[in-house]
Parts: structure tokens; sequence; C-alpha cells
């Protein structure tokens, strides 16, 4: 879960990629991931 910004905005839109790794990147509503279990519900979060 990533909040939509300009540092983020490359992943949430596929332009940059790892090897071995598939993102399946997810934007966040701003305030959501306050209010979500996100470390129980995502591997990886941006806080």
């Amino acid at each position: 879960m990533l909040a939509d910004y300009h540092r983020t905005r490359p992943i949430l839109s596929g332009d940059v990629t790892a090897e071995a790794i598939r993102f399946i990147p997810r934007p966040a509503v701003p305030g959501e991931a306050c209010l979500r279990p996100v470390y129980e519900e995502f591997d990886i979060a941006e806080m």
C-alpha cells in the first residue's frame, strides 16, 4: 500500500520494477493506512 505522490508514483504506475519481485501495488486512500492493520494485510506498506 502506497500513497500516491512523486516518490511512489513510479512504483504505482509500474515504471519501477525489481527482478524476482512481483509488485502488486495498491494506492492508499488518504488516512486509510492509519486506520487499517496494514502490516497484517500487506507484506510491505509505506507509512
